[in-house]
C-alpha cells in the first residue's frame, strides 16, 4: 500500500496532459529556445520539471542522456520526454492498463502519440520561421540593391 502511494506522488504517475495541451508547451519551448540543443533543454527543464512538475528530475535527465546518444539533441529529448507526459489516448481512453496481479502497467500503442506530438510541436516554430525568411530572401535576391551589393 505504501509503494502505491509513493508511485502516485511521483510527477508522472498520474495523468497530467492531454494531446491538446502538450503541443502548446512544446511550441512555446520551440519558439523561445535559441542557442542550440542545450539552451532548448534548459528551457524544457524549467517548463516541465521545475515550473509544471510534470516530470521528476530523474525522468528528465534520462531523456537528456538518451538525447545525447543519438544526435539532433533537443529533438530526441522532446521525443523521449513527450512519451511519459501524455497518459491519455487521442480518443480519451486510458493508455495504461493493469497486467497481472502485481498491479504493473502495460504501455498501449496510443501512448507514443505524446512523443510524436511533442517533437512536431518543438520543430514547428523553427520550420515556420525558416519558411517565412526563405520567402523574403527570394524576393530580396532579385532587387537591384542586392545585385549591387553582391555582384556575381
Amino acid at each position: 500500500m505504501r509503494a502505491q502511494s509513493a508511485t502516485r506522488e511521483s510527477p508522472s504517475a498520474t495523468p497530467k496532459l492531454s494531446l491538446r495541451r502538450l503541443p502548446l508547451i512544446f511550441v512555446k519551448v520551440g519558439s523561445i529556445g535559441f542557442g542550440g540543443g542545450m539552451a532548448i533543454v534548459s528551457i524544457m527543464d524549467h517548463e516541465l520539471v521545475r515550473k509544471r512538475r510534470l516530470l521528476s528530475l530523474g525522468e528528465f535527465l534520462s531523456g537528456v542522456g538518451f538525447g545525447q546518444i543519438l544526435g539532433s539533441f533537443a529533438v530526441n529529448v522532446s521525443l523521449f520526454v513527450g512519451l511519459p507526459l501524455t497518459r491519455v489516448c487521442p480518443l480519451g481512453e486510458p493508455e495504461l492498463r493493469e497486467s497481472g496481479s502485481r498491479g504493473r502497467t502495460t504501455q498501449l500503442p496510443g501512448r507514443s502519440m505524446g512523443a510524436l506530438v511533442a517533437t512536431v510541436a518543438l520543430m514547428t516554430p523553427a520550420a515556420v520561421l525558416m519558411l517565412a525568411i526563405s520567402r523574403q530572401y527570394e524576393r530580396f535576391v532579385t532587387t537591384t540593391m542586392h545585385n549591387a551589393f553582391c555582384p556575381g
